[in-house]
């Protein structure tokens, strides 16, 4: 029997215009960031040089991380000088929690957490035993009203296209700010996957 794939993706991203001598830039916020970065490794950082006009990713030996700052290190030294008007583009280089799909026939559970926190419980992709890969979704305080529309949109999208199942339907894509049908009146402020 084939079935779709729902699709989700986490949002992690951050622009910032460059100032002459600054070559630190503090990330983590809550507007840009579903899951703290706590590793250099897990970010590409591309510097846009204006005067140029070129894109200059920087390398894991040209950046360091440390309580939630991304410092890029001197040209000299494997990183970029930067000046006035540079574009340094910071983003989470997607993994298995960051941006995945899981199979529709393994859902089983929408459960509400908290008033202001859902959770959407799949059988675990990636192993034998009983656990459960989950996504968690943190949204406005609307009563238990975000968990019925939550529901009610989960419901939709398993039954989508029956007849043409194996598919990938796009559920939360939040790096591009795109909703499924019922989704985007949540307030979805965060998305964070636990993939066992």
């Amino acid at each position: 029997m084939n079935t779709n794939f729902l699709y989700f993706r986490e949002k992690g991203k951050e622009v910032f215009t460059a100032t002459a001598g600054t070559q630190t830039f503090t990330i983590n916020g809550d507007a840009n960031w579903d899951a703290d970065i706590t590793l250099d490794t897990q970010v590409k950082v591309t510097v846009t040089d204006i005067s140029a006009g070129t894109d200059t990713v920087i390398p894991a030996n040209g950046k360091s991380f440390n309580a939630n700052v991304i410092t890029i290190a001197a040209a000299n030294a494997n990183g970029f000088d930067l000046a006035t008007g540079d574009i340094v583009t910071i983003e989470i280089i997607p993994t298995e929690t960051t941006e995945f799909a899981l199979r529709a026939d393994r859902f089983v559970a929408c459960d509400k957490a908290s008033d202001t926190s859902t959770v959407l419980s799949f059988k675990a992709s990636n192993s034998v035993v009983d656990d459960c890969d989950t996504v968690t979704l943190t949204h406005a305080d609307d009563d238990g009203i975000n968990f019925v529309k939550i529901s009610k949109a989960i419901t939709t999208l398993l039954n989508a296209n029956k007849q043409k199942a194996g598919g990938v339907i796009t559920v939360i894509d939040r790096a591009n700010d795109v909703y499924a049908e019922g989704l985007e009146s949540v307030g979805i402020t965060k998305l964070l996957a636990n993939i066992v």
